[in-house]
């Protein structure tokens, strides 16, 4: 049951799909308190977590050789529905209600993301998923009713100050900071530009400022930041090895070349090994611990309602 929650809430990797007209009676393939689970819901969301498995794999499922793995996702597809049911079922006894405001705020956001780099990546991102936008809609109403149940249910979840000292002292080595030197870089994908970009931070442009507007790197956010890099460091050689040559405040001569594009690299800071104290990491800590506890009091809530559920499962009779 544990995998089962954990999986179910997978944004926009699992959609269920309500509200698709009434099945007739022999397209009934299970029941949950009694709420029918149809053929048409449990062909949509097994397609779509097939499609999901095959994009991480690289790979299509063969239906003789894959057996297995296609019984798995079969009992996710049934489990996700099943999960789903409860959630609304339990949203309604709660009187838990989605505003048409709240969806359409969370419809805008995902618009807007999938038509950044793409005018027609909305429409493209809705044919991939085999959906409409009404049954985008009910997908996002249903996420939003997870989470409106967990802060409920969650809502009296505290973690003191001496849990999370317990914790300091039980967990040292988690603690440590690795030695090492501050490193940032800027990512392009062309030489001609890496280049011209070195030009214009020698000349006395912003570093921070032309990584916030150029790389291709999520540290873009952070001014091209990449925290502290060492010998152990899971860095490209060519990467690491040019970093770690640097003095602080030396930025590389030429644009150093990896399978990931041409970086800028910048020093920063040497920094010796240390070991965080309590009140240096005590939110970190707090917050690790809270979401730790707030999900275990989530998790046996679900599991208790999955419990006392009259579930039926008539797929294979």
């Amino acid at each position: 049951m544990k995998k089962l929650l954990i999986i179910v809430f997978l944004v926009f990797t699992s959609i269920i799909f309500w509200g698709c007209g009434s099945p007739k009676a022999d397209d009934v393939i299970g029941e949950v308190n009694g709420d029918p689970i149809n053929r048409l819901e449990y062909d949509q969301q097994y397609n779509i977590i097939k499609f999901n498995y095959e994009s991480q794999q690289s790979a299509s499922l063969d239906e003789k050789a894959n057996k297995d793995v296609i019984e798995q996702l079969k009992e996710q597809a049934f489990n996700d529905l099943v999960l789903q049911s409860i959630l609304h079922q339990e949203a309604d006894k709660r009187e838990i209600k989605i505003s048409k405001e709240e969806i359409d705020n969370d419809l805008d956001y995902i618009k807007e993301s999938q038509t950044q780099d793409n005018k027609d990546g909305y429409k493209q991102f809705l044919e991939k998923l085999e959906l409409n936008e009404q049954q985008l809609r009910k997908q996002i109403e249903t996420q939003q009713i997870y989470w409106k149940l967990y802060n409920e249910v969650t809502s009296d979840v505290k973690v003191g100050e001496d849990e999370a000292e317990k914790y300091y002292n039980d967990n040292p080595d988690s603690f440590k900071e690795p030695g090492g030197i501050e490193i940032s870089h800027i990512l392009v994908s062309d030489e001609s530009q890496a280049k011209d970009i070195l030009t214009r931070i020698n000349k006395g442009e912003n570093f921070a400022k032309l990584a916030g507007e150029y790389s291709t790197c999520p540290s873009k956010d952070n001014g091209g930041d990449l925290g502290i890099i060492n010998e152990s460091t899971e860095f490209a050689e060519e990467f690491k090895d040019a970093a770690l040559k640097l003095k602080p405040g030396e930025i590389t001569e030429q644009p150093i070349k990896t399978d990931f594009g041409y970086h800028i690299i910048k020093a920063g800071e040497k920094k010796e090994e240390k070991t965080k104290t309590f009140d240096e990491a005590k939110d970190e800590i707090v917050l690790g611990l809270q979401q730790e506890k707030e999900y275990q009091v989530f998790n046996d809530y679900l599991e208790n309602l999955h419990k006392d559920a009259k579930i039926k499962d008539n797929r294979k009779k």
